[in-house]
């Protein structure tokens, strides 16, 4: 490896003495005596009706906040209430009437649910405070009694002012006394609450307590952690009175339930993704949207690169843990979405929007009931639920990027409705040409050819055809974009509805300017072969739209049906401008494209569990969704320089102009049914049983009409013609025909297809918990898959398929090594399969690679095998601390590759082998531990390490140079980190993030050319969130602050470079 390489090697990442720095750092913030964490208050609650305990009643707590450092989300989509629970079960109280839980210092509100009777009250806790909560319910209508015994505060009465003991009736005497009803001896401690008032009482060592208290009527509670309660109700007390009430306790009555540490559940927020990672049957990472708006990420694709061990490539696909996007699955709210690429089955996660999203999954270790193709993992982007009060928001922004902003771009003549993300009919293709595609083709009519055309009809149609070619420019304004949304909840009884609607609009410009170089190999080293410069600007524009309605029955049953509609236009006019081998003068080629991408998701869903048959609940999910691609009057020509002239000629090649229409659809319906039966063993074991099926049909039909004009008169040899600097001017009417240029229709019959894919898959699971310490979640997967490819080659029909059946087993163990501490260890087999077009031996253009590729019949299925292991550590609700190992081996990978002797055209081949493994480490903390001044401060990041290795088979070294390579879009490192700071005092969030990933390959070497690696790339972000006025926010970002250089490099030379620009973008927020 020469200088240059070393240099570029050398800065390419950090040296080991950061590594050092940061497991140093790790090992610190581990330290419990840095957790910084205030002490959790303790309370019990005791619920009886008539002197006996109401059992199975439910408690509900909420809070608005439970911590200072938590501020309300700024840019909030729902309003904050988080309700705290100890797991997906309701709290509910035992046998004796009782609950017990842990929280953090706050004020809550709890709400008891007993029957058809429900009740409210607020509770402030303080820091190690402990709380002794006794609630009397009259079969009357009558309010119930509250009594609490503070540690803090005392005793507290919690009747109603009304039925408070008035002082001014006189005092009278009441003696208690209080005995075992098993032994007769005196109990002490015993704690006699007196309905309405404050004073604290509490048996002697005689079992007696007298006290003076003001005459009335009275219900007398007795409460002991070792007995079992009473109450009695009517106790009057006249002036000057004394009254003697003994009781006999039966011991053991009351066993005080198990102190359960509760945490806040808000969906979005850090701490409620932090408690969904901890209560996790599996590896994975959890974003909410509190972690979104802080990192100012709009859609799911930049969000994901902040996760540890995931990179994002080309802006659209998340490769997990060094494994490419075909290695991973993309579901929303469990269901499997299709694509609209024409060339992968993967969505671009650019095309999700944040704002409709409440959490993304990225679960890394496999488990049964998801599906069978897992690599690197399965994402899963859940959408915004109901929320449990009305809001309406309304996000306004604008921004700028300093290298297109303001500045000129490259334009062109399209349609007036492009700001919507349609086509207006400007690109559309000629009725008559249609009508002549479907009913027969461009070609002459003969008595060989009845359905061809006459020249007139061809004349005409050319002429209609034509139209717009020529690139303008012109200044781009700033982006500008908004959001809206709103929902509410209504309760009917034991019923509740509730509604939320989003809707969103952008429209972003960016230019780039390229250089793009291609080399081969000779005894001297690379010689290079093709040196473009290439100048791109593109307008995109984002529409969104979201409904969800559901509706609710006693928490026990639940209906919904939610509606996501996403599209996404991308216009482009692009100018490159270089020289090949292949050519003798200089070339200039022009591009004009628009294309939308569009999803339409249906899905329909219950959710049931049945209390009679212990807890057994049911799920169903019907999914329906479509993904749309088009592509109208794609057009592309070209400019040949002229030595004579000096100046740019038409180009008389034969590929001098060509126009294109393509579209797709990509359908994909499912059915998946999944229940669940908790079983109690015994005291100390408690086993899960889980089965479901999915059945999941899937198609795609794609075609592709391509026509060009060639030079067939007189006038397209003229070069007072073909040396104007306009196309328009050139292929013009006057110009079309047999006198000029013809118009021909060169489609080939492979530039169509039909897919399908028919899978269905049971999967049965078992989950056992023992001693509350030990978890082993396992089971086992069948799917039945048939997949098929239809296309043409040679002219002739052809279908290739994929047909087989596949039994998949996984488990996973969780230790919980401390109640803040618990190590994972997993195990799985999978699969990965060939995508629709990768199996077709018909040849197609990949508009992602700008090369011809062919599919590959032979193609087989890549199996997987999985071993995770990580340690995690949960300083607080909001605070954590992971590090863990994996590997992965996988059979039979499939890898993009040149074809032998075949020049430019790619292919698909399984390789022999591969292996993946590496580290993860990731942390999350507050820096009050630091110092008191930074107690609204903290800090975040992970860091992954990891190393792949490509065992290449015979007929892949045919064409390509490297053996034992990495696998292809590999980073060895990545880093994430964070800085943030939140005031809720000042309503003031601040975060500045860092993100890079060690080089990688983006193209495999072939023929003794060097494997073309993509350089590191550092992106700094900035974003700042301020409440200006009760409901109204802003938002500052900036993002790509460095402006780091794109580079690809193929050896010591250049392959490609860019920059992006820097993005500075303003939001305001209306929130109500």
């Amino acid at each position: 490896m020469n200088t240059l390489s070393s240099r570029l090697r050398q800065r390419s990442f950090f040296n080991p003495i950061i590594f050092v720095i940061f497991i140093q750092a790790l090992t610190f913030f581990a330290n419990p005596a840095m957790g910084g964490e205030a002490e959790k208050a303790e309370f019990s609650l005791h619920l009886f009706q008539q002197g006996l305990p109401i059992e199975e009643a439910e408690l509900i707590i909420s809070s608005e906040s439970f911590d200072k450092s938590t501020a309300k989300l700024i840019f909030e989509a729902t309003p904050t209430t988080y309700s705290w629970k100890a797991g997906d079960a309701p709290l509910k109280t035992n046998a004796n009437g009782s609950i017990a839980g842990k929280l953090p210092p706050g004020l809550y509100q709890f709400t008891i649910k007993a029957g058809t009777r429900e009740f409210m009250f607020d509770l402030p806790l303080r820091s190690a405070e402990n709380v002794q909560i006794l609630v009397t319910f009259f079969p009357s209508k009558r309010k119930p009694l509250v009594n609490i015994e503070s540690s803090v505060a005392g005793t507290l009465a919690g009747a109603d002012a009304t039925e408070m003991i008035s002082r001014d009736q006189g005092n009278g005497t009441l003696a208690v006394q209080v005995i075992s009803a098993e032994t007769g001896k005196p109990v002490k401690d015993a704690q006699v609450f007196l309905s309405g008032l404050k004073e604290k009482l509490r048996t002697d060592e005689q079992g007696k307590v007298t006290a003076t208290i003001p005459a009335g009527s009275y219900s007398v509670s007795l409460l002991h952690n070792a007995y079992s309660s009473q109450t009695q109700d009517d106790v009057k007390i006249g002036n000057a009175q004394s009254v003697h009430l003994n009781f006999k306790l039966t011991p053991a009555g009351v066993e005080l339930a198990e102190y359960v540490v509760l945490e806040p559940h808000l969906a979005g927020t850090i701490a409620s993704v932090i408690e969904e990672q901890r209560t996790a049957q599996s590896v994975a990472t959890v974003l909410g949207a509190e972690q979104f708006s802080r990192a100012g990420d709009s859609d799911a694709a930049s969000a994901l690169r902040r996760a540890s061990g995931l990179t994002l490539v080309g802006g659209q696909f998340i490769f997990i843990r060094g494994l490419g996007e075909r290695f991973s699955t993309t579901l929303v709210n469990g269901a499997a979405v299709p694509s609209p690429d024409p060339t992968r089955r993967v969505v671009p996660m650019d095309l999700f929007p944040t704002n409709i999203l409440e959490s993304v999954l990225v679960q890394k270790t496999y488990s049964p009931d998801r599906q069978a193709e897992f690599a690197g993992g399965t994402i899963e982007l859940r959408t915004r639920g109901i929320p449990d009060a009305f809001f309406f928001n309304l996000n306004l922004q604008t921004g700028v990027n300093d290298r297109t902003t303001f500045q000129d771009g490259l334009n062109y003549k399209g349609g007036g409705a492009d700001f919507t993300s349609y086509d207006d009919g400007a690109r559309s293709m000629p009725d008559a040409l249609g009508n002549v595609i479907k009913e027969g083709n461009l070609q002459p009519a003969s008595a060989f050819n009845p359905n061809g055309v006459t020249p007139g009809q061809l004349e005409r149609i050319g002429e209609n055809l034509s139209g717009v070619w020529d690139v303008n420019r012109n200044k781009r304004g700033p982006d500008t974009g908004f959001q809206a949304s709103m929902g509410d909840s209504f309760s009917f009884g034991d019923f509740r509805l509730g509604y939320i609607a989003a809707a969103g609009w952008k429209q972003e410009f960016r230019k780039q300017n390229e250089i793009n170089r291609e080399f081969s190999a000779t005894r001297a080293g690379l010689d290079e072969i093709q040196d473009w410069g290439v100048q791109r600007s593109l307008r995109e524009v984002a529409i969104t739209g979201y409904a969800a309605t559901e509706l609710e029955y006693k928490d026990t049953h639940r209906l919904f049906a939610k509606t996501m509609f996403l599209r996404q236009s991308i216009d482009e006019a692009r100018i490159s401008q270089g020289t090949t081998d292949a050519e003798t003068t200089d070339v200039r080629r022009t591009r004009l494209r628009f294309f939308s991408n569009q999803l339409l998701m249906n899905q329909f869903g219950g959710e049931h569990r049945f209390d009679r048959l212990k807890d057994f609940s049911i799920n169903w999910l019907y999914t329906d969704a479509t993904a749309n691609r088009d592509e109208p009057k794609t057009r592309d020509y070209r400019y040949d320089f002229d030595e004579r002239n000096s100046n740019y000629i038409f180009s008389q090649r034969v590929d001098s102009n060509l126009i294109s229409y393509s579209d797709l659809i990509d359908k994909d319906r499912s059915w998946r049914v999944d229940g669940k039966l908790p079983l109690q063993l015994m005291p100390s074991h408690k086993l899960t049983l889980s089965s479901g099926f999915i059945t999941q049909t899937k198609s795609r039909d794609a075609s592709s009409q391509r026509f060009s004009y060639f030079r067939f008169g007189p006038d397209a040899s003229n070069s007072g013609i073909y040396s104007r600097p306009s196309v328009e001017s050139i292929l013009q009417p006057q110009f079309i025909g047999a006198n000029g240029y013809q118009l021909r229709d060169v489609t080939r019959l492979s530039d169509q297809y039909t897919a399908s894919q028919n899978l269905l898959a049971y999967y049965g699971k078992l989950d056992l918990l023992s001693y509350d310490r030990v978890n082993i979640t396992g089971g086992l997967r069948w799917e039945d898959n048939d997949q098929r490819v239809n296309t043409f080659l040679n002219g002739q029909p052809t279908t290739a398929r994929l047909n087989r059946v596949d039994m998949l087993p996984s488990a996973v163990a969780t230790v919980f090594l401390t109640d803040k501490q618990q190590l994972r260890a997993g195990f799985s087999q999978t699969l990965s399969r060939p995508d629709f077009r990768e199996l077709s031996s018909a040849p197609f253009f990949d508009m992602n690679t700008n090369q011809e590729t062919v599919g590959n019949p032979q193609l087989k299925q890549t199996a997987i095998t999985n071993w995770d292991l990580r340690w995690e550590y949960y300083l607080s609700p909001t605070e954590n601390i992971f590090a863990g190992f994996f590997w992965k081996d996988l059979t039979n990978p499939i890898e993009l590759v040149a074809q032998p002797g075949s020049g430019a055209l790619n292919t698909y081949q399984n390789v022999d082998t591969a292996t993946v493994y590496g580290f993860e480490w990731e942390i999350l903390k507050k820096l009050d531990f630091v110092h008191p001044l930074l107690e609204n401060f903290y800090v975040g990041g992970n860091y992954t390490w990891s190393q792949s290795n490509v065992k290449l088979t015979a007929q892949n070294l045919i064409a390509q140079t490297t053996n034992n390579r990495p696998l292809q879009g590999h980073s060895e490192h990545i880093v994430n980190f964070q800085l943030g700071y939140d005031n809720p005092k000042w309503k003031t969030q601040a975060t500045l993030l860092y993100n890079i990933s060690s080089e990688r390959i983006v193209a495999a070497g072939r023929q003794q050319i060097p494997d073309k690696y993509e350089q590191p790339y550092h992106q700094l972000d900035f974003v700042v969130s301020q409440n200006l006025y009760k409901g109204l926010s802003a938002q500052l970002s900036a993002q790509n602050l460095v402006d780091d250089d794109v580079r690809v490099m193929q050896g010591d030379e250049i392959s490609r470079q860019f920059r992006r620009g820097r993005f500075f973008n303003v939001s305001v927020r209306l929130a109500y």
